[in-house]
């Protein structure tokens, strides 16, 4: 992510400028994600968000009849590591954005979708054993939905409510938005 570079294009085939401006609509090639913390409990840091799977390397060309972006996405998979280093309450509060967006080449999630890993470390008292703890958890769920280039993705992330909850499901899956002025 650190090293991908945002980009906007235009395309107005069969104008000319004799008003003196031709009109140009820019769009966006990428899709963009986004996570936000829907419900948590106290005192949680999460450090990382993985999502295995990924398709991050391809090609974009514009089809010449619409001027709409179209992506060949590189047939090998890989991981996207995302460090997050979010403490809940704290820096990110409770139905607040935990990071993003991202972005990433617009892609169908085939397949039963991609495995998405968020690493959490708690510490606090937990109500359900009566003691403190000091715990560090690996939250799963998955991702499949296509992602289209120009929407971004907002995934609500379920972290539970104390200690024992962590294994509960993870996401709701991410509903387009053309937030961001994307």
């Amino acid at each position: 992510q650190e090293n991908m570079k945002e980009f906007l294009y235009a395309y107005t085939p069969d104008r000319d400028r004799a008003g003196g401006a031709v009109p140009l609509a820019f769009h966006h090639p990428f899709a963009g994600i986004v996570f936000k913390v829907s419900k948590s409990q106290r005192d949680l840091t999460v450090k990382s968000i993985l999502i295995d799977g990924i398709k991050y390397q391809g090609t974009c060309s514009l089809d010449p009849e619409t001027g709409v972006a179209i992506w060949v996405p590189t047939e090998i998979p890989g991981m996207l590591a995302l460090t997050v280093e979010k403490i809940i309450p704290g820096t990110v509060n409770f139905g607040g954005e935990l990071c993003g967006p991202y972005l990433v080449l617009p892609q169908k999630n085939d397949g039963g979708g991609k495995e998405l890993s968020i690493e959490c470390h708690w510490k606090g008292y937990d109500p359900d054993s009566d003691e403190e703890a000091n715990d560090t958890k690996i939250l799963k769920g998955r991702i499949t939905n296509e992602w289209k280039a120009s929407q971004i993705y907002t995934y609500s992330l379920d972290l539970g409510t104390s200690s024992s909850e962590f294994s509960t499901e993870v996401i709701d899956q991410g509903a387009p938005s053309n937030g961001y002025g994307w």
